[in-house]
């Protein structure tokens, strides 16, 4: 539902119509791959929104710039490491070259708060 890709880009007809529903039953994240690309965006309603499409294909320069959007990646390959807990997803992006580089813990409101990548507790660096 948001991406900035120019291959695909955001689903604004699906956002208007699932949005409000994710919001409602208090959805705090939602994972995206479409694009081969790596975006965070800024919560939406109360949801956090990640495209995370680069871990096999990557699309240089695909990423446009937006206000929404708090954290790009499209010059390396990324995967994402992810830890449940009860209360709180903790988060790592990880680019091709080993490095951390957006860090954080969404909690059930959908609020992120970035870490630190070298002095976050939980997942160790790869």
């Amino acid at each position: 539902m948001y991406s900035t890709g120019k291959r695909h880009g955001a689903d604004k007809r699906l956002r208007k119509i699932v949005e409000p529903l994710l919001a409602a039953s208090s959805v705090p994240v939602v994972l995206g791959g479409h694009d081969h690309i790596y975006q965070r965006f800024h919560p939406q309603q109360g949801v956090a929104y990640f495209v995370c499409g680069s871990s096999g294909k990557l699309r240089r320069g695909n990423a446009q710039p937006d206000p929404s959007v708090a954290v790009a990646e499209d010059q390396q390959n990324v995967f994402m490491l992810w830890e449940v807990f009860e209360t709180e997803l903790r988060f790592r992006a990880i680019n091709s070259s080993g490095e951390a580089f957006d860090c954080g813990m969404v909690g059930p409101d959908g609020v992120v708060t970035s870490a630190d990548c070298g002095r976050w507790p939980g997942l160790t660096s790869p």
